[in-house]
Formats: C-alpha cells, structure tokens, sequence
C-alpha cells in the first residue's frame, strides 16, 4: 500500500496543481491495486485513515502535503520552517505511521 502511495505522489506532474483534498481522498486515491488483496487492502486502508485522523494538527498537514507531493523545501516556504526541519519532521511522523502499519500486519 505505501508503494501504491509513493507511486502516485510520483506520477504527479512537478508543475500540476494539487486540489484541496482530504486524508481519505488521498489515502484511496492512491493507485488501482489486485482484488485479490482487497480484505486486507481495505483493512489497512481504514486503519491508516485512522491514524491520520488522529495526528495533531500540525503534523496532518505535514502529511497532506507531502501525500501532494510537495517537496520538503516547498513545504518550509509555505510553514515558515526551516527546511531541515521539516524534513525531520515528515520522516518522523512517516516511520510513525510506517511502524503503525506494521503492528497491524500491513
């Protein structure tokens, strides 16, 4: 699933306009995948949207906009935060969620 998400962040155009989206829309959005997967699929799915949901504020966006596939350093223009910061920042709130789905058995 997190290589369905990063397949999708990639085949975004650099230049293309991101629309206002929410976590769900993004998490489901994310590529076509086998039925054969779909149970577990949907299971982990649910449960990422889960635990987005219950990320602060602060860190959701983070998510949302590198979900967008916004880089680091256009991230840091938009907070107002240093880039090394930021980058920081996202690394560890994926390995948090990474970790997240890994106790789920996703």
């Amino acid at each position: 699933m997190r290589n369905r998400a990063i397949d999708f962040v990639k085949g975004r155009r650099k230049d293309e306009a991101y629309p206002e989206a929410s976590a769900e829309t993004l998490i489901t959005s994310a590529a076509p995948y086998d039925s054969s997967h779909a149970i577990a699929d949907d299971e982990c799915l649910e449960f990422l949207r889960q635990e987005v949901n219950k990320l602060k504020r602060e860190d959701r966006e983070l998510f949302l906009m590198k979900a967008r596939g916004l880089k680091e350093r256009e991230i840091a223009e938009q907070t107002g935060r240093p880039p090394g910061t930021v980058a920081s920042q996202i690394a560890r709130l994926l390995e948090r969620l990474r970790a997240s789905l890994r106790e789920r058995g996703c």
